[in-house]
């Protein structure tokens, strides 16, 4: 009976660990990205950590211009990345923190080949200092 209670208690314990992780990471984040100057597909990365040094959470193609959620995002510091087929360089958004339980964490980006101020400012790096 002991071996089976002690069973009983390894399994509520593992159950329990197991449920706390996967609630941690709820958030879904959406980016809205519209363009100017650009056409076809834009390579669009959530990624996590400090430049450089950071890591791709998840990736995906916009065709110049539209939303997408990133579903399943764990709290830390993310930004967004963004590349076309034909740049040598990446767009990068500044830094945002994502808390557990948020519901939406959200982010606007006008990606422009002018100098035009709408929505955040986005940065450009080489891709080794992603």
């Amino acid at each position: 009976m002991k071996i089976l209670s002690k069973i009983i208690l390894i399994v509520s314990i593992g159950i329990f660990i197991t449920s706390g992780i996967a609630t941690a990471c709820d958030t879904t984040t959406r980016l809205k990205l519209n363009s100017s100057g650009y056409s076809g597909e834009i390579v669009v990365e959530l990624r996590k950590g400090n430049r450089p040094g950071s890591r791709v959470i998840s990736r995906d193609v916009i065709i110049t211009a539209g939303q997408r959620d990133f579903a399943n995002v764990c709290p830390g510091k993310y930004f967004f990345s963004f590349a076309t087929a034909d740049s040598p360089t990446i767009s990068v958004t500044s830094y945002f923190d994502v808390e557990s339980n948020l519901e939406l964490a959200e982010m606007t980006v006008f990606l422009s080949r002018k100098n035009d101020t709408k929505g955040n400012r986005v940065q450009t790096v080489k891709k080794n200092e992603l």
